[in-house]
């Protein structure tokens, strides 16, 4: 998916801010998200053993990735 593309989708489905979500939202959040099977600290030891390997093997992200959200949009 192109940035042109990925911009258009978020655009047109925005992520709500929890931070603004009322209290009884933000306290049965982790309970739907552990009931929905969302196991935060796999995803986060997944993330940093693929980042690990990936640097093991000398693996490198292509130029257009490594840049999205690290220069001003024009």
């Amino acid at each position: 998916m192109n940035r042109q593309a990925l911009q258009t989708f978020t655009s047109r489905f925005p992520l709500p801010d929890l931070h603004q979500a009322p209290d009884d939202i933000r306290q049965i959040m982790p309970e739907i998200l552990e009931k929905a099977g969302f196991d935060s600290a796999a995803i986060t030891a997944f993330s940093g053993l693929s980042n690990r390997m990936a640097n093991v093997i000398s693996i490198r992200p292509n130029g257009a990735f490594f840049l999205m959200g690290r220069v001003p949009r024009k």
